[in-house]
């Protein structure tokens, strides 16, 4: 899970992506093939805090819900109240 933060030195991650000219480039450019072979980032350090006090549980595929509560491919059970489903998309830029 590649984690980004969503500020440096005060400025936007995209303000900095613009200047060095890497928020735009083409599929077709050495640039562009090496961002698609990246996986799709977080932006956001906070996300590890909250995953270190388990108020996000990062879990594997559901195989099963009932109700609030929902089974994974582990077999374990979990009651829930909010699912970031996270499918697998894969884009074709």
């Amino acid at each position: 899970m590649k984690i980004l933060p969503l500020r440096i030195m005060g400025k936007s991650l995209f303000f900095w992506l613009d200047v060095f000219k890497l928020l735009y480039v083409g599929s077709d450019t050495k640039r562009g093939k090496w961002f698609q072979k990246q996986n799709d980032p977080i932006f956001g350090k906070e996300i590890r805090l909250h995953i270190s006090n388990r108020t996000i549980i990062k879990k594997n595929r559901v195989t099963q819900e009932n109700g609030n509560g929902v089974m994974f491919e582990d077999k374990s059970i979990e009651n829930v109240n909010n699912i970031i489903w996270a499918t697998g998309f894969t884009p074709s830029f």
